[in-house]
């Protein structure tokens, strides 16, 4: 959070790869693209999609880090509800059920519950009386920033990110940026 309650991302932090558009990996065009993946790669002949390969893997590799990250979202809250909710919000690459509109929402929407839970830590970290759950609120900020540093790279290579334009300002009129 910055001074002014703002939520805030780290756009030096990325741990996604760059250049992979995340489009390949979406709807039935990525569901072809897996598939001819992995007959070649089965057959010696390597990936006929590597970017489909990137995308995929990434897409995976995000969710599973979101889990582990909202596993132990909010100091001293248990982390169910979050979890329930990702749950519901997680999406499926190379499925022909989810094209390209319903993954960005999904990940829109995901990211708006990573902004939730930074604000409840944020509130943990200023209201709690003991240093220990204010160290861990702070810590688990700090983790859910990067995390959505990292939908932030998928969904802008979605093109145009719909919460916000420029990606400073919530669906909800919150702006943010990430001070560490």
């Amino acid at each position: 959070m910055n001074g002014d309650g703002g939520l805030v991302s780290n756009p030096d932090y990325q741990s996604m790869p760059e250049g992979v558009d995340f489009s390949d990996a979406t709807g039935a065009p990525g569901f072809i693209s897996q598939l001819g993946n992995t007959i070649s790669d089965a057959l010696g002949a390597g990936l006929v999609a590597p970017n489909n390969e990137r995308a995929t893997q990434a897409m995976e590799n995000l969710a599973t880090n979101t889990m582990i990250t909202l596993a132990d979202g909010v100091a001293g809250k248990p982390s169910n509800f979050l979890l329930q909710e990702f749950q519901k919000l997680t999406s499926t690459p190379n499925s022909i059920w989810q094209g390209e509109g319903r993954i960005r929402e999904r990940l829109n929407q995901t990211r708006s519950l990573l902004e939730q839970a930074i604000m409840m830590n944020q509130d943990v970290a200023n209201t709690s009386e003991t240093a220990t759950m204010r160290s861990k609120a702070r810590a688990n900020i700090a983790r859910l920033s990067r995390q959505l540093s990292d939908y932030d790279v998928v969904i802008e290579s979605f093109g145009k990110r719909e919460t916000g334009g420029a990606g400073s300002t919530t669906q909800s009129g919150i702006s943010w940026s990430v001070v560490e």
